[in-house]
């Protein structure tokens, strides 16, 4: 990759030359490069540094800030972080090589079936990402030479000096003395795909270079899931509207938890992948700052998007089997819709068997295993990310809880309500709690390390939620006009109050680091924002809407022209919103405090 075409040929100042090489960055390495947690920004700022000082002496002390350190200091950091992104997948390359190697040996190829086609993907996948390796290492070495050159105050079109040491240190890293290692990576994945497949050197480009433009193709087949997820919509839409006689409603708001439960899963999802989607659009190193595996379908968002759809499907037709039966009563017994339903999700996102995103299943189990480990376990981002999510689907736990106790007790052999109900109102706040009780040790354990007293303060946040929770276990125990229910009753509701306020205060100035200054100019504002004003202006319109709605649904209030069944999927729904939306934001604030503080965040 040639970077100097990106310079005008007349001689220019040093200025002018980090000026046009920063314009390049923000059109070239920025967006193709997002993943690469190069941060140039750095190297720009420390050569900006001396020139303000009028001078080039990397000697020079600097004060501030780690964006006042010399070019070479930073330099070599940089090139650290590069190296450490280089050997990590390079040494994913060389292992998969050698399995796909192990596999064209054994298999037979000559029969039809899935070994076949996953040692073509795998074989595919080892070319795209060799290639791509190659191009990050290109793409890098080449940016860092002419950020060495500007420095040196060398002509753009001068061949650099190899006894300048910043030189020799590039040259010493890895990713530019393995950087032929990529190109026979690559050579030695299209020479087992002709041996195995029995194709020629030109039919095993074609396949690769097919592959490399699947994503076309990928994006089609989200538009399709989601044309019949509208095809299926049309039936339930129906069966919802068609009046009968014949409904049996209490069989059909029996078995509706189930469907509230799969569609908070399958809403999750679908929030994650647009979060996700986000991060992606807008460069925010999502993988780095919550230390995502790139192997699963985490860290992308069309297979999220695409699981997402799947369920939604099957949702649908589902509800509209269950819908249609007890408004017509078919010769189907309702009750294993919802049933099969449970049974599909269960065996999709809890079976051990390496299939269905069997990598992404068992990070997620080994991140949940961290938070409820806490206090005894490491806490990173992801952690308290993860713990963040779970406290914000009390309505999901309290469906888990009512399903478990459906089929333990067995009412979900008889008619009626059976007694679950009583069993999760008696229950569903001791249930909520411990996500809760998760979130509140995981501040603990990053106040007795860091010394920082904001977890402390953060921890208090989680202490009004759960003495919220409290008094709503105890008013289980109360019947109005008791002695002490109105006093509890104050009670509950002023905790309510303060929680709330206490939530919404942190979510936007710590969380986001956004200032609620009504009388200032920067009202919603801070320093450093990648969305435009208006997107902060939204997005806390959005956290009023779900901090109203999450008062209310505590405050059990009721709701005219709705039944009390459809309450915890509307609040659940809306609360998953509102979560993924202060995701983006948060993540947002972190990549821009990286970026300002030049990813000054410690590694495991």
């Amino acid at each position: 990759m040639r970077f100097h075409t990106f310079y005008s040929s007349e001689p220019t100042s040093k200025k002018q030359q980090l000026k046009d090489f920063e314009r390049y960055y923000q059109h070239h390495i920025i967006q193709n490069w997002k993943d690469s947690y190069v941060d140039f920004e750095s190297l720009i700022q420390s050569i900006s540094n001396t020139l303000n000082r009028g001078n080039i002496n990397d000697k020079t002390p600097l004060v501030h800030n780690s964006s006042n350190d010399s070019f070479i200091t930073t330099l070599d950091r940089e090139l650290h972080k590069v190296d450490e992104r280089f050997n990590f997948v390079l040494s994913v390359l060389e292992e998969d090589l050698t399995t796909a190697s192990h596999e064209a040996e054994q298999c037979h190829y000559e029969d039809s079936g899935v070994p076949q086609e996953r040692l073509s993907t795998r074989l595919c996948d080892i070319h795209r990402m060799a290639e791509k390796l190659g191009e990050f290492a290109t793409s890098n070495r080449g940016a860092c030479i002419q950020l060495i050159k500007i420095h040196h105050e060398a002509d753009h079109d001068a061949p650099v000096d190899p006894n300048w040491p910043e030189v020799i240190d590039l040259e010493k890293t890895s990713f530019c003395s393995q950087m032929p290692r990529c190109e026979e990576i690559k050579q030695e994945s299209q020479r087992l795909y002709s041996l195995a497949f029995n194709t020629d050197d030109k039919g095993t480009e074609t396949v690769f270079k097919r592959y490399g433009h699947s994503h076309k193709h990928s994006v089609s087949t989200l538009l399709w899931l989601f044309s019949l997820n509208l095809l299926l919509f049309i039936p339930l839409v129906v069966a919802v509207a068609w009046r009968s006689v014949e409904f049996d409603e209490e069989d059909f708001l029996k078995w509706f938890p189930a469907y509230r439960l799969t569609a908070f899963i399958l809403l999750q999802i679908l929030c994650w992948g647009m979060v996700v989607y986000t991060a992606n659009r807008y460069n925010i190193n999502y993988v780095y700052i919550l230390r995502l595996d790139v192997t699963t379908a985490l860290s992308h968002w069309y297979p999220l998007l695409k699981v997402a759809s799947i369920l939604m499907s099957i949702w649908l037709f589902s509800l509209t089997l269950f819908l249609l039966d007890a408004k017509f009563h078919t010769r189907l017994d309702s009750k294993w819709a919802p049933i099969s339903l449970l049974i599909f999700v269960v065996v999709a996102f809890v079976n051990p068997l390496p299939f269905f995103y069997h990598s992404t299943r068992w990070f997620l189990w080994k991140v949940l295993l961290r938070v409820f480990g806490s206090p005894f376990t490491q806490c990173y981002l992801v952690h308290s990310f993860m713990a963040d999510l779970l406290s914000s689907l009390p309505k999901m736990f309290s469906e888990i809880e009512f399903i478990l106790c459906h089929f333990i007790t067995g009412d979900w052999r008889e008619k009626g309500e059976g007694q679950c109900k009583e069993w999760v109102r008696f229950l569903g706040p001791y249930t909520v709690m411990v996500p809760i009780w998760f979130r509140f040790w995981q501040c603990i354990r990053l106040l007795y390390l860091t010394r920082d007293l904001n977890n402390l303060a953060n921890a208090g946040k989680y202490v009004f939620n759960m003495l919220v929770q409290m008094a709503l276990a105890v008013t289980y125990f109360m019947v109005d006009g008791s002695p002490g229910w109105t006093a509890l009753r104050v009670v509950w509701l002023v905790s309510i109050g303060i929680s709330t306020a206490y939530v919404l205060w942190w979510d936007i100035v710590k969380d986001w680091g956004l200032s609620i200054n009504p009388f200032g100019k920067k009202f919603l504002k801070r320093d450093n924002m990648l969305f435009k004003p208006e997107v902060y202006y939204f997005v806390f319109f959005l956290e009023l809407v779900g901090r109203f709605t999450w008062t209310w649904s505590l405050a059990q209030l009721p709701v005219q022209h709705l039944h009390p069944t459809y309450l915890p999927l509307l609040y659940g729904s809306i609360e998953i919103v509102r979560r993924s939306v202060w995701a983006i934001i948060r993540l947002e604030h972190v990549h821009s405090n990286n970026i300002m503080k030049f990813r000054d965040i410690k590694r495991p």
